[in-house]
């Protein structure tokens, strides 16, 4: 891993942060200034993944949002969404692409998504912290978030 990345007491790196809810509203039409704050925060110092249960027919409003939002597509280490045809529940999604996510990078430090539901899913797969986001604020929900403020 590069010395780029803060090295952990557990040696893990990695954030993955969701789209809707996070990013954006619910809707997918306005970008959330907190969400969008602790991802510029994280990718200067983390490894950082989007993991969206969005098609992947719009991978362009994501790219979109984040150049809006002063954030290098190049600087993430991956973004990845649902295939084409793919009809399984956002939950088990979500959880095979975090599963994506620790194939490649060995662990998960941190997620960031506005379902319970996943975030409960996935409590045995993230060795820190739980962020649930909601309207335009977070709360930690397992651990402690290594990102900014989220009660």
């Amino acid at each position: 891993m590069s010395m780029k990345y803060r090295d952990l007491e557990n040696g893990c790196s990695v954030i993955v942060f969701d789209v809707d809810g996070v990013l954006m509203d619910e809707s997918g039409s306005t970008p959330r200034s907190k969400g969008l704050e602790l991802l510029a925060e994280a990718v200067a110092g983390y490894r950082v993944y989007i993991v969206t249960g969005r098609s992947e027919a719009e991978r362009g409003v994501i790219v979109e949002l984040l150049r809006n939002s002063g954030i290098r597509v190049g600087d993430l280490a991956g973004i990845l969404m649902r295939p084409r045809g793919d009809k399984s529940s956002e939950v088990a999604l979500k959880v095979r692409l975090l599963n994506r996510v620790i194939d490649v990078e060995g662990c998960i430090l941190e997620l960031h998504d506005n379902n319970p539901r996943v975030l409960d899913a996935a409590r045995k797969l993230v060795r820190g912290a739980l962020v649930l986001h909601y309207n335009d604020g977070c709360e930690t929900l397992k651990g402690r978030s290594v990102l900014g403020k989220c009660t």
